[in-house]
């Protein structure tokens, strides 16, 4: 049996969040999250840094998106699935290379330079970047453990 701490989070907006923090000694269950520099395009996107941090994952609320940073362990199971938010770049393949967009006040580039985070499962082996069942990019075996060293201390 697991022993849990519960931490409900009523934040000004309204919204309440419910996170568990499991106890030491469970692969499956995180301990902490990832924070993710992304990078890249339509095409192809790429996890370019990984920082490690304590405090408990703070779930996406209300976003839909075809995107998705997948979390799997060494044999290839699912640990998590969480919606990468790309509205704010321009996606459309036709467009990789040119100057950003701009319509008024907003710019929409195509190149993807954003910060993410996901769950920090100790069993995870590997970070898929998807655009439904399409992978855009990953990262795993010494990479993966490279990027978790060179964020210590971050």
């Amino acid at each position: 049996m697991h022993a849990f701490l519960l931490w409900f989070l009523v934040p000004l907006f309204g919204v309440v969040a419910f996170l568990a923090r499991p106890s030491s000694g469970d692969s499956a269950l995180p301990s902490g999250h990832l924070i993710l520099q992304v990078e890249g395009d339509a095409r192809a996107l790429q996890v370019t840094r990984i920082t490690r941090k304590p405090d408990p994952h703070n779930p996406v609320v209300g976003v839909a998106s075809a995107y998705a940073v997948v979390v799997q362990d060494a044999a290839g199971a699912e640990l998590g699935r969480y919606p990468l938010d790309l509205s704010r770049f321009d996606l459309d393949p036709a467009r990789i290379g040119q100057a950003p967009r701009v319509a008024g006040c907003e710019v929409w580039d195509a190149r993807v330079a954003m910060l993410t985070n996901v769950p920090d499962f100790a069993g995870a082996a590997r970070l898929e970047l998807r655009r439904g069942d399409v992978l855009l990019g990953a990262v795993e075996g010494a990479a993966f453990a490279r990027l978790l060293a060179e964020g210590q201390g971050r």
